[in-house]
């Protein structure tokens, strides 16, 4: 077993191929075995993730507003943008593709 598999994360998704694990701080990309292929300290607060069907990207929430897209194959962020005008960490998000992968949901909830 790989020693990210060991860090306090968050959240852990995974596929057939990638692990993606966020601590709040870091996003790390994981193989299977749990081994680190990268880490990204860009996105402060993110603490959800998705996965595109097609198993190359994904989609991070951060509780502040932001969504960052990472290319799991290049190891890289593709782009960052703002999805909502709330700039708190008390905002819950599931972000989530649509099974054919055209559409990125951001179903987001409010605490208080």
């Amino acid at each position: 077993m790989g020693d990210c598999l060991r860090k306090p994360f968050w959240s852990l998704i995974a596929n057939d191929r990638y692990k993606i694990g966020c601590t709040g701080q870091t996003v790390y990309i994981l193989d299977l075995a749990g081994n680190e292929l990268a880490k990204f300290k860009d996105m402060p607060y993110a603490y959800y993730s998705a996965l595109h069907p097609s198993g190359d990207i994904a989609a991070i929430f951060s509780n502040i507003g932001l969504m960052a897209i990472y290319s799991l194959s290049e190891l890289r962020l593709i782009t960052k943008f703002r999805v909502s005008a709330v700039n708190n960490t008390q905002t819950d998000c599931i972000p989530c593709f649509s099974s054919d992968g055209k559409y990125l949901f951001h179903i987001e909830a409010r605490k208080g």
